[in-house]
């Protein structure tokens, strides 16, 4: 007679690590400076019913010894409309100490992979162009194209 054959289950152990970092943050400060709200002018059609206000949270314009000038805006726009908005192209007229305009550059404050910005919602972007020459001492905004 054969001796009867035993099968024992085996068992997997698995173990698992989990490592947590603390990072440290840093709270948002509870109150900003107010916005300076800017004269935009509207160049893209059909603009109805979406509508925005740009404002300009601040502006740095600084300079090398080779006569380059870094314009570096942080700026805001805010839904004034009543649908959502998915795409804002924007042009920055920057002009010397006349008044003329010296540099021009394009900049999507909302690009179509971007979130959109829901009526009354504000989102901020950034604005920097590097210029070669005059100083620019001020700047306008246009809005190309929105949707």
């Amino acid at each position: 007679m054969e001796a009867p054959i035993v099968i024992q289950p085996s068992f997997v152990a698995t173990s698992v690590l989990v490592s947590v970092k603390k990072i440290a943050l840093e709270p948002a400060p509870t109150l900003y400076a107010p916005s300076r709200s800017l004269s935009v002018r509207w160049v893209a059609q059909e603009l109805s019913p979406r509508t925005v206000n740009i404002a300009e949270r601040s502006l740095r314009i600084s300079s090398n010894a080779e006569e380059d000038w870094y314009f570096d805006a942080d700026l805001e726009v805010k839904n004034t409309g009543c649908v959502a908005i998915t795409h804002i192209q924007v042009r920055i007229d920057m002009q010397d100490e006349a008044g003329k305009t010296m540099d021009t550059f394009d900049l999507y404050a909302v690009s179509d992979g971007d979130p959109s910005i829901l009526p009354g919602s504000v989102r901020q972007f950034r604005a920097v162009h590097i210029t070669r020459g005059r100083k620019p001492t001020s700047y306008s905004a246009s809005i190309l194209d929105i949707k």
